[in-house]
């Protein structure tokens, strides 16, 4: 049975990522309905949220692990709630770009909050089991977001009703989170020696490094998803049903993959993850070749079911190398280094699909995805001579 805080935050962290996918799903056509802005413009823009949350996350991490999860995640869905309140408030960029900047500090302290906390409430038998339903919910709440925000654009109703509706469920969340109650393991003083000591510490490191490239993809494709969707002559009702029924099935999916590394190890299945993210560019890579036959097809369907194994092996991973007292500032680590590979993603694939195309783009995804194996590799070395 499911433990009762445990559900909570699950709970909370569905309704705040099912906020924060009705505000990007809709956010280019909110911003773009302003004349004077260019599609250049969205994506200068769109980088507020991600560089605020790099620039603020580590600070975040070490005040987390000595003021407490709990608190912390308080104020991070606070910001969510106040920063998707504000930008109903215009469409002008410059009126808003302080709350666009809120929001991407929300987005920060609420995922190391919540993924520190469920390293304090699971253990390593069954961590892995818990990150995938965590990363699950995770998704599904962006999927079913984007899904309404594409139904939303299709009836052409007033956007900042919807952003406001986004604060809503911030809030909603924020309820969830305060019914919580635990003793929680704080580390004593607040100094950057903490911070420090995650830094250097080499399996850390070599753990969420590949989330960077990762989020080079995953930053891109969200950005640029609702531009693209726009375009499309597919009904978005039909869009938004696939992404349902695609979030729904990646739950049953990542808590399976999270129970295997529980089972048979955390680097075993962060191989078979990294190794599907390899397997679904070269698949797309090799379309641009000979077309989506059925081998190309099977290449890219199966890859993309095993890109799913690394999320919850990995955050299991980091769950199992941060110490309960450290655990805020260690998963700050890793929502440094996704905001990095979104704002460095953004404008770097833009570059290279302007200038080499979709098979630029895949090759590039390509050997980016073979570098995760490497750095897993040095990863399982490391451990290897130095067991715990």
């Amino acid at each position: 049975m499911l433990e009762k805080r445990i559900f909570y935050i699950f709970v909370a962290t569905f309704f705040v990522r099912m906020g924060f996918g009705l505000m990007l799903s809709t956010f280019p056509t909110y911003i773009l309905s302003n004349t004077a802005l260019h599609l250049s413009d969205y994506g200068v823009i769109s980088t507020l949220s991600p560089l605020a949350e790099l620039l603020t996350v580590l600070f975040f991490g070490v005040y987390i692990d000595t003021h407490g999860k709990k608190n912390v995640l308080e104020i991070g869905m606070s910001f969510a709630v106040i920063s998707m309140a504000g930008i109903s408030l215009s469409n002008n960029p410059f009126l808003i770009s302080p709350f666009i900047a809120l929001n991407g500090v929300a987005g920060g302290t609420v995922l190391t909050s919540s993924l520190a906390m469920i390293v304090d409430l699971t253990e390593v038998t069954n961590r892995g089991k818990y990150t995938g339903m965590f990363d699950s919910m995770n998704i599904l709440g962006w999927a079913i977001g984007y899904a309404i925000g594409f139904i939303y654009l299709s009836i052409h109703l007033t956007l900042p009703v919807l952003y406001f509706i986004a604060s809503v469920l911030s809030f909603i969340s924020l309820y969830f989170i305060s019914k919580i109650v635990y003793r929680e393991h704080l580390s004593e003083g607040y100094h950057l020696n903490k911070l420090k000591t995650v830094l250097f510490t080499k399996d850390v490191v070599y753990t969420v490094l590949p989330w960077f490239i990762i989020y080079m993809f995953i930053g891109s494709f969200l950005i640029y998803l609702p531009v693209g969707v726009i375009g499309l002559k597919i009904p978005l009702w039909i869009i938004a049903l696939a992404i349902i029924i695609g979030g729904i099935g990646i739950i049953e999916l990542q808590r399976f993959f999270g129970h295997l590394s529980d089972s048979y190890g955390r680097f075993k299945i962060m191989i078979i993850g990294a190794g599907g993210f390899v397997g679904l560019f070269i698949g797309i890579l090799l379309s641009r070749v000979f077309g989506y036959n059925y081998y190309v097809i099977s290449l890219i369907g199966i890859s993309g079911i095993l890109a799913l194994a690394f999320a919850p092996s990995s955050l299991a991973s980091l769950g199992d190398l941060s110490n309960k007292k450290l655990g805020g500032t260690t998963m700050s680590l890793y929502s440094f280094v996704i905001s990095g590979g979104m704002i460095i993603g953004i404008p770097s694939t833009s570059i290279i699909y302007t200038y080499y195309g979709l098979t630029g783009l895949t090759t590039f995804f390509s050997l980016a995805a073979m570098l995760m194996i490497l750095l897993l590799i040095l990863k399982y070395r490391f451990e290897k001579s130095h067991p715990i």
